[in-house]
């Protein structure tokens, strides 16, 4: 896609083995449910978010075995639940905000230029 994906608070998003790419920001809004309902134990893969900019998670989102490679930054606000999301990898920052609950991951922050800032940070 050439564009950036939003997807509005309150939503339910139940995927399985998919690849969603785009070439802005994928935005996941407020209190948003994300689930990939596929099975490590059947060899189904997690769900994987590409974008060219930011991955963003709003407020008090809900996210389930999902993958995700940002060109830019990974945010994950306040109060969003993130349980077996697997990898998670952005060039500049990764964020977890305020409250911001993580189980079973693996956080990577890489350099994508010599200008480029590396941070891993936990906001309160």
């Amino acid at each position: 896609m050439n564009s950036s994906v939003d997807i509005t608070e309150n939503t339910t998003c139940n995927f399985k083995n998919n690849i969603i790419a785009c070439r802005g920001t994928i935005h996941f809004g407020q209190k948003c449910k994300i689930n990939n309902s596929g099975s490590a134990s059947a060899g189904d893969c997690n769900t994987l978010l590409i974008a060219s900019g930011d991955v963003q998670m709003g407020q008090d989102a809900t996210v389930n075995m999902v993958e995700y490679v940002a060109g830019h930054d990974v945010q994950l606000n306040q109060a969003a639940t993130v349980a077996t999301m697997g990898y998670c990898q952005a060039v500049n920052d990764v964020q977890l905000n305020q409250k911001a609950n993580m189980k079973n991951s693996t956080l990577k922050s890489v350099y994508g230029s010599t200008t480029a800032k590396k941070t891993l940070a936990l906001v309160q």
